[in-house]
Parts: C-alpha cells; sequence; structure tokens
C-alpha cells in the first residue's frame, strides 16, 4: 500500500525543514570563522594565556588556552560558564571543549546540536528536549515538528527539588506529536513558556483555605497535544487540570496523558467520545463550534503501540528503576504525578461544553492568533471563570490585530489586565503573557 501524499501543512513543513538545514550550515561555517579569528587574536604558542571574552568581572568567561605548535588542535577549558560566548548560553556541566584551528570542529558549545533518538524497531524519532535548551539557537515555529516524541525534563523550585531527592524520582514529560493533525499537533515554544511560568508562580494561584491547601481546578484552553496542562499537573501538588480542545485532538490528549499520569491520576470525561467520531466524518464542522469553522479539520492516525525495545530507548535517559522482567517501570518514573488530570472537549462559544465551570486557574498557550476568533476566546475564559478566577495567556507579539481585538475584549470583561515577562528556561523575547483577574 502506498503512502499518502504529503499535503500543504506537510509540504511546507518539509520546506522549512530544507530551508532551516541549510540555515544552520551556514551559522556553523559562520561560528567556526568566529571561532579562528578569536583564536588566532589571542594564541602566543608556546606559552599558556588566559583570556576574558567579557569587560564586565562578574559576568566573564575565562578561557585558559593551552596551545602546542606542532598540533592544529586547541584545548579550551571554560573555567567559569555564567555568561554568553558569541551570544550562546554555555551548559554549567560544559568542562572543556575541542576546536580545530584548521577548520574542523570536533566539539564546540556554539555548535551544540539537538539529541534526536530513533527508536530501533518503529523508527519513531524522540528530541530530548534539555539538548535544544542547552543551545536555543533557532526559533521557527516548526524546528522540531519531524519528532514523533518530546522528551522534556521537568525543572522545580527549590521547595520541590528536596521533594523529588525525597522520593527519588526524576520527573519528566513524554509526549507525542501528529504533524498531520496541524498546529494543534505540535508542541509550540509558548506552550513551554508558559508551563514554566505558571508553576514557577504557583504560590500566586494556588488556593488556601487557613493553612490547608484544597484542590486548584485548572483549565487548559486549545490545549493540542496537552503539554503546559500535563506539566502544570505533573508540578504541582493539590492541582486537577483539565486540558482541553476541538474533539479531532481529543484522542492525541488521552495518548499524552496516559503517557504521563498512573490511572488512578487520570479522571475521565464520557461524553466526549462520540464529539471525536462525528468530528472526522461527513458532518465534521457541526460539532467543532462556530469559532472553529475556519479552521481546518485532520484526521489523527494515532500511533501504534510501542514495542519493548522502543520503549526502553524512548525513556532511556536518567531512568534505572524497572521491573522483575527487566522492563522500565514507567508508573514510578515518566508517570510519577502531584496533581490529577483530565482530556475533554471543549469548545470556545459552545456552553454545553462548559459543564465543568468555573475554574479557579484559566491557562492558554499561543491561541491568540489570525486563525482563531480572539473575541470568542476571551468571552469564553469570561464564561469559565468565578469572580477570584485568575487567566494566564501566552502570545506573540507580533500577532497585532488579533492581539488588540483579544485585548479590548479581555479588558471589557476583566477589571485587571496586564503584560508579564514570562519566566522560563526557553528564551523567547517576543513571547508576553497576559495575566487577568477580576471577573466584571
Amino acid at each position: 500500500m502506498e503512502p499518502d501524499p504529503p499535503g500543504p501543512f506537510e509540504e511546507l513543513m518539509l520546506r522549512g525543514e530544507k530551508l532551516r538545514a541549510l540555515r544552520l550550515m551556514a551559522l556553523a561555517d559562520e561560528q567556526e570563522r568566529k571561532i579562528q579569528n578569536e583564536l588566532e587574536m589571542v594564541l602566543s604558542p608556546p606559552t599558556c594565556t588566559q583570556y576574558v571574552l567579557d569587560d564586565d568581572t562578574e559576568k566573564s568567561t575565562s578561557l585558559q588556552i593551552l596551545y602546542e605548535s606542532s598540533s592544529s588542535i586547541v584545548n579550551i577549558d571554560f573555567l567559569q560558564c555564567d555568561s554568553r560566548v558569541c551570544d550562546y548560553e554555555l551548559p554549567k556541566d560544559l568542562s572543556e571543549t575541542t576546536v580545530s584551528t584548521s577548520g574542523a570542529s570536533s566539539r564546540c558549545p556554539l555548535l551544540l546540536e539537538d539529541k534526536i533518538d530513533v527508536l530501533p524497531d518503529s523508527k519513531l524519532k524522540v528530541l530530548r528536549y534539555d539538548s535544544y535548551l542547552a543551545h536555543q539557537r533557532y526559533h521557527d515555529d516548526y524546528k522540531h515538528s519531524n519528532c514523533d516524541f518530546i522528551d522534556f525534563k521537568i525543572e522545580h523550585s527549590e521547595q520541590n527539588q528536596r521533594q523529588q531527592q525525597q522520593q527519588q524520582q526524576q520527573q519528566r514529560i513524554v509526549v507525542e506529536q501528529q504533524r498531520r493533525l496541524g498546529k494543534g499537533g505540535l508542541l509550540w515554544d509558548a506552550g513551554v513558556i508558559l508551563a514554566e511560568h505558571v508553576v514557577a508562580h504557583e504560590g500566586g494561584w494556588k488556593f488556601k483555605k487557613g493553612e490547608r491547601n484544597i484542590t486548584t481546578r485548572i483549565v487548559d484552553l486549545g490545549a493540542g497535544i496537552g503539554f503546559t496542562g500535563i506539566m502544570i499537573a505533573k508540578s504541582v501538588a493539590n492541582t486537577h487540570v483539565t486540558i482541553t480542545d476541538l474533539p479531532e485532538l481529543l484522542p492525541l490528549m488521552k495518548r499524552n496523558v496516559e503517557r504521563n499520569f498512573v490511572d488512578s491520576d487520570i479522571i475521565p470525561v464520557g461524553q466526549d467520545e462520540d464529539l471525536c467520531s462525528s468530528s472526522v466524518g461527513a458532518n465534521k464542522n457541526q460539532n467543532r463550534g462556530e469559532a472553529a469553522q475556519d479552521i481546518p479539520c485532520h484526521v489523527d492516525k494515532g500511533c501504534k503501540g510501542l514495542s519493548v525495545e522502543d520503549t526502553c530507548v524512548l525513556y532511556e535517559e536518567g531512568h534505572s528503576a524497572s521491573s522483575s522482567s527487566g522492563e522500565i517501570d514507567v508508573n514510578t518514573t515518566i508517570k510519577a504525578s502531584r496533581g490529577k488530570i483530565t482530556a475533554a472537549v471543549l469548545r470556545w462559544g459552545v456552553k454545553e461544553d462548559y459543564v465543568n465551570a468555573p475554574y479557579d486557574v484559566i491557562v492558554a498557550a499561543d491561541v491568540v492568533a489570525s486563525l482563531y476568533s480572539p473575541k470568542t476566546l476571551a468571552e469564553t475564559i469570561h464564561d469559565l471563570c468565578h469572580n477570584e478566577t485568575k487567566v494566564y495567556i501566552s502570545l506573540k507579539k507580533r500577532l497585532t490585530e488579533p492581539l488588540v481585538i483579544f485585548e479590548a475584549a479581555m479588558k471589557d470583561l476583566f477589571l485587571t489586565v496586564k503584560y508579564t515577562s514570562p519566566i522560563s528556561r526557553r528564551k523567547l523575547d517576543d513571547i508576553i503573557v497576559i495575566e487577568a483577574t477580576g471577573k466584571r
């Protein structure tokens, strides 16, 4: 059986991948030239020289250059890694690198690449997201669209780190991507940034009754693969997070929930299966709500079950816990969680989907765009709130017209609407967070 021909969305991504590969080759050449120029300026054989790249002594990076006149290889020992070299932040664990003055580089922080593993049986690709955070060199939206899974390490606050050490667990998220599902089937920078920002501000939105924590109910609108809501539920205790999107995305959200939570932490919703099955049939737009009429509807072909060997490779980094049969016990590694989670359909403007409202916290990542209705989104957020609900929306500043419409609608519906710079390991200047409180 011949594979389906690529659709317009896949053709666009393939073109983007080729352009990105060309850009990376050009960037590598440029960085190699910079390295050569810097080394030529500071090398004075056969002596050992210490060279500071930054005039700011508090943030400078000190390099010990050991040069041997008989060799073209220069060993650079990074004594401090608290600043940026050529605008790229160096990993803290980087202790030594090797750079060739003859044009060949064996390992260089300026040329770090994504670590992408290939599962042995299914040949599916897994991005180890920490490898991207180490360099963050490119920012286009489809940069990782060719990866089938994203493996993401959760970084906790000091208090949560102590709890994690006591539990002897490394919290991670493993999520599946389905690029056939369009934008909703991929991980976006705004989702990563919003997740880390909300978790970092946990003390500002968690509900308490006296000295006792009570369950905080959170809804993630336009969740796509579910990353933002999954991270919040896994990171923050006493939370019940509901990740929501259009019917055709429900199977993918459920698969990612099942990959990251034990059954006892998953709270099922019963009425959405019929919506999902009808959304991909002849009348697929009838059940998607008025706000989604212009959004392309794609079919989720799903991800087949992984073999034992594929599962071991998928979860291999940092996981030594295993069962008596030798298989990795994901219940005590990947699936460890502090909160509960639900995956459900919620169509903006369709009030029959609001049965579990109101929520204490509303989050949404990268949902303010020309493809969606900004006004309907604002009205949906308002309908899902109570008087003390806190709203966190991450978006791109460059989307001027949708942002103006959304901001105006939010200011009509809420007493306080403000912009804030996000707290995240993912550094991207054009992503901001809107916080809203005080339902009118």
